[in-house]
């Protein structure tokens, strides 16, 4: 009876342990920032409301919405959460040598494994993890901007009412536990270049930054390589730049730090992309990858070029009624597209990353078919990524206005949006597709409000060591001055 039993009893157990962590976060939360205690709970309780809900209705398989669900779980909108699903069930039944870089975001359904083995095997779980990982980001954002209401306020309404993820948060879908390894990632870069130099800290929690932002690049990696070394080379240059920019003394020891990291960075990449990277690395550099194929004569500048270009192809090629018209018409070889083809499509993308689809249709600047219904929540999810920016974007200027910015910390998220919007808005020509992956911008630019965060008060948070009883009179003391 034990070992009937005892698997049983130990996921009532982690799932008792899950709730009461939620709790705890959530009043957390709640008591450093009421109103964004209030949006957490509506957060949590709608997210759950609508994943159960779609689940059931097609677990029951009722006869509600039958074209679009599968009557055993999963929707038709969402076919990936199956992939995911079935990949997980299978390392649980075959054990962890099952587990391959070679299939679909490794990383991924290696987490969603482990959180099945230790939840239960459902479909939904998948639902619960999304849940977890969006309270994480929520106190992150509350615990580093406890002094900054209105902006800690802002980033916890951005992920909270995000269209994209709560609605691929209802399902074993990657895009929740994406973006929260961008956004622990993110804190992590502001702990390591904020906080140095505001107080001598003790070495486990010095280490704890690093620990975090190789593990994001790590889990970056095993589901989208190319995000992950846009992370590594914007966090690369800003810290290779703080080591000159900081003063003679101490410089040799802080470039050696800073190239030791970012090699150590390199290296995280390359391990958790696995068979990922070679490919990658052949993509961008023109070299036959390890399945074989042609080497490109071109240099790597140009080789580059014409890794965009095919996955530009790849895109258009997807159909499903929801490309760029003027995408299909110039769908030819890459050796056929000129600069001026290029540009003509980065600045059409871009337009379609910020305006709604059906204000350019009704422009007359692009013409679509079909997808009526995932284009006009696309929609929607465009009004409010643009709504958020905005917000954000103002409270970043005042900042900066008021000397209360941490200007290193938003260099790096420049230097991380701005080549992977120009990518973003240059091969996704569908719109299905966009809607998802729009979240890799959206994602470190909700994020940037923690460049308005004191860095006193965000060293201790993000380290979670309590104060000693004279820390309040010392961190009074420290100088308001330029972060």
């Amino acid at each position: 009876m034990i070992s009937i039993w005892a698997p049983w009893a130990l996921r009532l157990l982690a799932l008792a342990a899950v709730l009461v962590l939620l709790l705890r976060a959530y009043r957390s939360i709640a008591a450093r920032c009421g109103w964004a205690g209030w949006l957490v709970a509506a957060g949590v309780a709608g997210r759950a409301v609508l994943a159960f809900a779609l689940f059931f209705v097609s677990y029951l398989d009722l006869p509600l919405l039958e074209s679009l669900h599968t009557g055993d779980g999963f929707w038709e909108l969402a076919p990936d959460a199956r992939l995911y699903f079935n990949s997980a069930v299978g390392i649980l039944q075959s054990g962890p040598s099952a587990l391959t870089t070679e299939g679909p975001a490794p990383t991924f359904v290696a987490a969603l494994t482990a959180w099945m083995w230790l939840v239960g095997i459902s479909p939904a779980a998948g639902a619960l993890l999304n849940i977890c990982c969006y309270v994480l980001v929520c106190w992150l954002l509350v615990r580093i901007l406890e002094d900054r209401p209105a902006a800690a306020l802002a980033g916890v309404a951005a992920f909270t009412l995000s269209p994209a993820l709560v609605v691929f948060g209802s399902q074993s879908l990657k895009d929740g536990f994406f973006a929260a390894a961008v956004a622990c990632t993110c804190a992590g870069a502001w702990r390591l270049l904020v906080v140095p130099g505001v107080a001598r800290r003790p070495v486990r929690p010095a280490l704890l930054a690093p620990a975090v932002i190789l593990g994001g690049l790590y889990v970056a990696a095993g589901m989208r390589t190319y995000y992950a070394v846009f992370l590594w080379g914007a966090l690369s240059a800003v810290l290779l730049g703080a080591a000159v920019t900081r003063g003679r003394r101490g410089m040799a020891w802080r470039l050696l730090a800073a190239a030791a990291f970012c090699a150590l960075g390199y290296t995280v990449i390359a391990v958790g992309a696995g068979a990922r990277y070679d490919r990658f690395v052949a993509q961008v550099a023109g070299r036959p990858s390890a399945g074989g194929g042609e080497e490109s004569d071109a240099g790597s500048g140009s080789a580059t070029v014409e890794a965009f270009d095919r996955a530009r192809s790849g895109f258009i090629s997807s159909g499903g009624g929801t490309n760029l018209s003027e995408s299909v018409d110039s769908a030819g070889s890459a050796e056929s597209r000129g600069l001026a083809d290029r540009l003509r499509a980065v600045a059409l993308g871009l337009l379609v990353v910020f305006v709604p689809v059906k204000l350019l249709g009704w422009l007359g600047l692009l013409h679509f078919s079909g997808g009526r219904g995932l284009i006009a929540l696309a929609d929607i999810d465009t009004l409010f990524v643009d709504l958020s920016l905005l917000i954000v974007l103002a409270m970043v200027w005042r900042g900066w206005r008021r000397r209360q910015l941490s200007l290193p910390y938003a260099l790096f998220i420049a230097l991380l949006t701005v080549p992977t919007l120009l990518a973003l808005a240059y091969v996704v020509t569908n719109f299905g597709t966009l809607f998802r992956l729009r979240l890799i911008v959206a994602v470190p630019l909700w994020m940037l409000t923690l460049s308005l965060a004191r860095p006193a008060k965000g060293a201790a948070a993000i380290d979670a060591v309590r104060r000693a009883p004279n820390g309040a009179a010392a961190g009074a003391a420290q100088p308001e001055g330029r972060r």
